[in-house]
């Protein structure tokens, strides 16, 4: 299980959920024309997760969402 370097410094594990959750969120903040599919949002928690499970170290929190927004900006 990968972990995330929150930004109070506490450790946690990366949680497919509330990374779907975040994307979904962040989805429907857009115009609706322009909002995701739910099967392009699993996709995008997917490749991030596979990302992540490939590093060494917990991510940082930051470096997360800019993982996540490029995948979105792919999208």
């Amino acid at each position: 299980m990968k972990t995330i370097l929150k930004r109070s410094g506490k450790v946690e594990a990366l949680s497919k959920k509330k990374l779907f959750d975040s994307i979904c969120n962040a989805n429907n903040a857009v115009a609706e024309e322009d909002r995701l599919t739910k099967k392009q949002i699993t996709r995008i928690t997917e490749t991030v997760i596979a990302f992540c499970e490939d590093l060494e170290e917990p991510i940082d929190i930051d470096k997360l969402e800019d993982v996540i927004e490029k995948k979105l900006m792919e999208a």
